[in-house]
């Protein structure tokens, strides 16, 4: 196994940032001032459409490493030993980018290798997925309850807690499987899209008068442009602070765990799972099983449709591969993993 790990978050936070634009000079007349606010004003209904435009995939990326590391700080921050002499974990990881993967290495310690594990299993499966060449990203996530996490972008998190319930390789593989069919089918950009129009409505539907802050109006002219640009949205741009970029990042986490994603998102992901794991060689129903095994309200499973019915649904999705025999597929035995996640 290769002794450089890949940090489980390349940031790439520095440049999450939206175009500057130029406020109208202090001694613009009031007047004008509610003119110009008044036309900006009148584009607001556009906003809308931004929640049914297809999200370009450098939106996506960016997008959801900024999503994921809020997740992650929220859930208890990342289970990995960074390298000696690193006291500042935070900025470390948003010190490392794409010119410095690679080069930083990982001591070989229960945690690190942990993370090895869990990349290496998930990008296994992502070889079977829609979307085999992004750059995905799998870590352990330092909480006890029974959790797994997906965003867009490919960042997918497994916490302590969930790994010490599961009995076999092949029931992480199920995990991971779900939560990597939600990123190829882009469920998690759904609530982004709708935060891209909730927070452009509210820039653009502002009342405007002769007190308005500068920061409102360069506000409102980014997501002129945005509208003016097929509702494509430069994170990358660093000209001017992440301040909107925050905003979207604390809607679209907002609705990510207020309200969890579709019903039938969910059991498309069952769904697809059940097919990374058959064609990656797993036993599909030792994932079929834990789901029958959770309790209900359990934080993996709050938002996600009741276990009876997913568990039905993955049976009935097996039986188109009943030729292949699933019940002879390996199961693989995880104690050591177990381990690995205790404190």
């Amino acid at each position: 196994m290769n002794a450089r790990f890949a940090v489980a978050f390349p940031l790439v936070l520095g440049a999450l940032n939206l175009p500057c634009f130029r406020a109208p000079d202090a001694n613009l007349a009031a007047d004008a001032i509610i003119e110009a606010g008044s036309k900006v004003a009148a584009r607001a209904p556009e906003c809308k459409k931004l929640a049914s435009q297809q999200v370009a995939f450098e939106e996506e990326k960016a997008l959801g490493s900024a999503v994921a590391l809020n997740l992650a700080k929220a859930e208890g921050g990342l289970w990995v030993d960074v390298p000696a002499g690193i006291t500042d974990v935070a900025a470390f990881n948003t010190q490392v980018n794409g010119a410095t993967m690679g080069k930083v290495t990982f001591a070989a310690t229960g945690r690190n290798q942990l993370n090895r594990y869990l990349n290496k299993l998930g990008k296994q499966l992502t070889q079977h997925s829609t979307r085999p060449d992004i750059s995905w990203t799998f870590g352990v996530i330092d909480a006890p309850s029974e959790n797994a996490l997906s965003t867009p972008g490919g960042y997918i998190f497994v916490s302590r807690g969930l790994l010490k319930k599961l009995t076999s390789e092949a029931q992480l593989a199920g995990v991971l499987a779900h939560e990597i069919a939600h990123v190829t089918e882009r469920h998690s950009l759904k609530a982004y899209s709708d935060a891209k129009a909730n927070q452009c409505y509210i820039a653009l539907g502002v009342s405007i008068g002769a007190g308005v802050a500068k920061d409102a109006v360069a506000d409102q002219n980014s997501w002129v442009k945005v509208l003016d640009n097929a509702g494509a949205l430069d994170l990358d741009a660093a000209d001017v602070s992440g301040e909107l970029i925050a905003k979207l990042v604390d809607d679209t986490v907002g609705r990510l765990l207020a309200s969890g994603r579709a019903r039938e998102d969910e059991l498309a992901a069952d769904q697809l799972a059940i097919e990374l794991l058959v064609l990656g060689g797993f036993n599909p129903n030792e994932y079929v099983n834990l789901v029958k095994g959770l309790p209900e309200g359990a934080p993996i499973v709050s938002h996600h449709p009741k276990n009876q019915e997913r568990v039905e649904t993955m049976q009935k999705h097996l039986e188109q591969f009943a030729a292949m025999k699933p019940d002879s597929l390996p199961k693989g035995d995880v104690a050591a993993l177990k381990a690995a996640s205790t404190p």
